[in-house]
């Protein structure tokens, strides 16, 4: 009799197609041949051999595998005699026997790696055409993750839409177990960057984890900054009547030059008193003629004479001087009464020097 049984498994990767023996050959050879997965997958029927209590379901392409299924049938018995045929029939059943594929994790994550820049960054996933997750990262919460239950074969496609205010450089990336599934999408002077997966998954049967990753290309400031350095040279000048000061006032140098006092102070000789003419003559003969009408003061290297070089002085401490006018004098020094103490002298124009050539008067 024959019996028909239905048989589901699930092929595995790259398992199939599949041919099909049976014990009631001792599995010689196949009853069926070049079964496709997907037939298998949907569930199979088959017409079983006579006898045949085990299939035996191989994988001939890249896989070399086999499995057996029990059909679970009880065999037909005939017993005959020479005069009386007995007959033992059983009557046929059909066995489906199905093992149903787990569920495999479809793990995700989505992130940035420029948190303080993104505005928003959202990813559908959806299995099959249906949306089974909606995520959005910002920049105040830049990761999240979870976990979709897929069976083996199903189909999951995705969007990530990176999203900002303003005009940027947008990046979208997406990997599959660290490594890149695709290549990264790119918008330049955008505000939206909306990126599906290139080519859908199809889900294997172990688990797998994809990253999708919403990035912004920083723009780079470059600040130069520029120090100036001022440099000030002073210079003092000395002179024998002026002295320079270089004064900086937080910029341009300002040159003070303050007014200078020169003083002579007599030093040495005697400081003796004397008479001067007022008036002046062309030469020292005449000056002898002149009036002795002015008290001054002389300091003179030998006491009692008057010889060059000796100075004149308004006063009795010597820090006057009495400056001539540039002609001579008459000279009377009041304390000494001698040829040398009066003469006719020459002073300078500005100077209180007495200079040759000179006359004695007395």
């Amino acid at each position: 009799m024959l019996i028909q049984i239905t048989i589901t498994i699930p092929p595995t990767g790259s398992a199939g197609p599949f041919d099909l023996f049976s014990d009631a050959n001792a599995y010689s050879s196949p009853f069926q041949t070049q079964v496709p997965a997907i037939a298998l997958e949907n569930g199979y029927v088959v017409t079983l051999p006579i006898g045949a209590t085990i299939i035996r379901v191989c994988s001939v392409g890249t896989c070399e595998n086999c499995i057996d299924l029990p059909t679970n049938c009880p065999t037909t018995t005939t017993t005959s005699t020479s005069s009386t045929t007995t007959t033992t029939s059983t009557s046929s059943t059909t066995t489906t026997t199905t093992t149903a594929p787990p569920p495999y994790e479809f793990n995700f994550e989505l992130y940035t790696q420029t948190p303080g820049y993104i505005g928003t960054v959202n990813l559908v996933i959806s299995v099959d055409g249906s949306p089974v997750t909606n995520t959005t990262i910002t920049s105040g919460a830049d990761f999240a993750s979870g976990t979709i239950n897929i069976l083996e074969g199903q189909v999951v496609t995705a969007t990530i839409t990176n999203s900002n205010v303003g005009t940027w450089d947008l990046r979208n990336i997406v990997s599959k177990d660290g490594s890149a599934y695709q290549p990264e999408d790119a918008c330049d002077d955008c505000n939206q960057l909306i990126t599906p997966l290139f080519s859908s998954y199809t889900m294997e049967p172990f688990n797998t984890l994809f990253q999708f990753g919403g990035n912004i290309i920083v723009p780079t400031t470059t600040t130069t900054t520029s120090t100036s350095t001022s440099t000030s040279t002073s210079t003092t000048s000395t002179t024998s009547t002026t002295t320079t000061i270089a004064c900086c006032l937080n910029g341009p140098v300002a040159v003070i030059v303050p007014p200078t006092t020169t003083t002579t102070t007599s030093s040495g000789g005697f400081l003796e008193p004397a008479m001067i003419s007022s008036q002046g003559a062309n030469n020292s003969s005449s000056a002898c003629g002149l009036n002795l009408n002015s008290n001054i003061w002389a300091r003179v290297e030998i006491s009692g004479a008057i010889s060059p070089g000796d100075t004149l002085w308004n006063n009795p401490t010597g820090t006057s001087p009495y400056n001539g006018i540039g002609n001579f004098r008459h000279l009377q020094l009041t304390e000494s009464i001698s040829a040398q103490s009066e003469k006719g002298v020459y002073l300078p124009d500005g100077d209180n020097a007495i200079i040759s050539p000179f006359s004695i008067c007395s």
